[in-house]
C-alpha cells in the first residue's frame, strides 16, 4: 500500500470529521484493519483503538446526560438508545467513514469481493477513530470532539 495514498485518504477523513490531529499515524492505526491472529472470529488491529474509544465514548455520553439532569437509570437507557453498534454502523455509512479503511494491499473500495474490509452490523471505525483522538489529542479535547461532532450524529 502506497504510503503517501494513505496519508492523502487520512487527511480528506480527518477533514470530513472535524479532526485536527496533531499526530496523523493515530487516525491510520484507526483505519487500518488488517487482521491479525489465526482464529476462526477475525481481529483486526483497529480493534484495540476501538476498545480505547468505546470506552471513552460511553464515559463522554454518560456525563452529558448526567449534566442534563438523568436519574442514573435514565442514564443508562438513553445512553444504550444513542451508543450501540447499529448507531455507529449508521454513523459510518452516513460519513462514508468504512471507505477510509485499508489493510495492506486496499482501499475499502478497492478491495475484490473475497478480500472486503469489514463493514457490518458491528462498525468498529467511529470507536476506533474515538480512540486515536483520545490518544492524539488527550482526554479533554476528545471530550469536546465527541460532543461537538460524535453526539450530534447519535441524536439524528
Amino acid at each position: 500500500m502506497d504510503e503517501k495514498r494513505i496519508n492523502e485518504q487520512m487527511k480528506e477523513l480527518a477533514d470530513k470529521i472535524g479532526y485536527k490531529y496533531k499526530d496523523l499515524a493515530h487516525l491510520k492505526e484507526a483505519m487500518n484493519v488488517t487482521k491479525v491472529g489465526n482464529t476462526s472470529e477475525p481481529e483486526y488491529r483497529c480493534s484495540r483503538l476501538a476498545l480505547v474509544g468505546d470506552a471513552v465514548l460511553k464515559t463522554v455520553i454518560s456525563d452529558m446526560l448526567y449534566e442534563k439532569g438523568y436519574s442514573r437509570g435514565n442514564i443508562t437507557m438513553k445512553k444504550a438508545t444513542m451508543e450501540n453498534n447499529q448507531v455507529f454502523q449508521k454513523i459510518s455509512a452516513r460519513l462514508d467513514i468504512y471507505r477510509y479503511a485499508y489493510n495492506e494491499e486496499y482501499f475499502f473500495d478497492d478491495a475484490p469481493d473475497e478480500k472486503r474490509l469489514p463493514s457490518g452490523k458491528h462498525d468498529v471505525y467511529v470507536e476506533a477513530i474515538t480512540g486515536a483522538v483520545f490518544h492524539d489529542l488527550g482526554y479533554r479535547k476528545c471530550c469536546k470532539w465527541v460532543r461537538e461532532t460524535i453526539i450530534p450524529l447519535l441524536l439524528c
